[in-house]
């Protein structure tokens, strides 16, 4: 059956890492990237956070470089990065550069993990501070690494790691992941300026009655998402304003057999393709947001899990709205 529709950690642990403020460097207007490597340059707004720790970060007056909003500048040799002007900068050849008892480099490079060309930016500390466990603080050498790659759909992720040990002590040997990691999805702004209504459009399929999703329920999660969102959803394209959300969830029934001694039970999957495009209403239209998700599920579960997985996805979507009416 088809239905197409347009209807208007946390760890004990404490640690002071100036690793995530910026530091005042010349400010470099902002300049394409003439190389083999990712043009990150431009203006980008945050989707996403996630952090396996909590940091009481003393930043002081400083403002983090990876905020809500940021500002990326590139060129062959040099690297920019900031909220707000004066940007940090540093040169992408590698070299180290000694600010305090700070030494930083960037350089671009594959990531093993993810195979995308990555930029990685290093900072050693000497002068940090740690507390395990509510103890009083002690001097610790901390080293950090901010990767910076972006994904097929064109959204910038960034991953931070932080380590820090007490001086004197050897530096602990953790499997990766076990360290301090906040991991950020920024997408750029300027799809996003100006937009305050959306028009849905719904493609909806099923080879089984078991794994049809109800129209009503879709329509029902998409328009509150979108009117939490501040987007007003309305009928008809309304201009450059207006944002065209296309929905497409394939769902197909799969049967798994389950042999439990003498009997066989059959176990009811719903696989199911769920994709958000979201374009513009600017002739031609012009993407503006993408997501994508492959859902395995019990029938059981299936309603809740794909409305969950729109909800989700259409959250960043507004999120990135709302983010970029905020002032810098």
């Amino acid at each position: 059956m088809v239905w197409r529709f347009l209807i208007s950690g946390v760890l004990s642990l404490t640690v002071a890492l100036p690793l995530f403020f910026q530091t005042p460097q010349s400010i470099v207007p902002p300049t394409r990237v003439p190389s083999k490597h990712p043009d990150l340059s431009g203006t980008w707004v945050r989707i996403r956070e996630n952090s396996n720790f909590f940091c009481d970060c003393l930043g002081g007056k400083t403002v983090p470089v990876f905020g809500k909003r940021m500002h990326i500048s590139l060129d062959s040799t040099h690297f920019r990065v900031g909220h707000n002007p004066p940007l940090k900068e540093l040169p992408l050849d590698g070299s180290e550069v000694h600010t305090g008892k700070f030494v930083e480099r960037a350089f671009w490079e594959v990531d093993a993990a993810t195979h995308a060309d990555t930029l990685v930016w290093l900072t050693d500390y000497t002068d940090s501070k740690i507390s395990h466990g509510g103890g009083p603080m002690v001097p610790a050498i901390s080293e950090g690494s901010i990767r910076l790659w972006l994904d097929p759909d064109g959204s910038l992720f960034v991953r931070m790691n932080s380590l820090a040990w007490a001086k004197g002590s050897e530096k602990p040997d953790y499997p990766r992941g076990s360290d301090l990691e906040t991991e950020m999805t920024y997408v750029r702004e300027q799809p996003f300026r100006g937009l305050k209504k959306a028009t849905i459009d719904f493609e909806i399929t099923a080879n089984s009655d078991v794994c049809a999703l109800p129209l009503a329920m879709v329509s029902a999660t998409v328009s509150r998402t979108l009117t939490d969102g501040k987007l007003a959803v309305v009928n008809a394209p309304g201009g450059s304003d207006t944002a065209a959300v296309h929905l497409t969830v394939h769902s197909s029934r799969r049967d798994l057999p389950n042999t439990q001694g003498p009997l066989t039970i059959n176990t009811i999957l719903c696989d199911s393709a769920v994709s958000i495009e979201i374009t513009d209403e600017k002739s031609p239209p012009s993407l503006v947001y993408r997501h994508g998700q492959y859902l395995s599920l019990s029938a059981g579960n299936f309603y809740n899990g794909v409305l969950q997985e729109i909800e989700n996805s259409l959250g960043k979507f507004t999120t990135a709205v709302g983010a970029v009416r905020l002032p810098n």
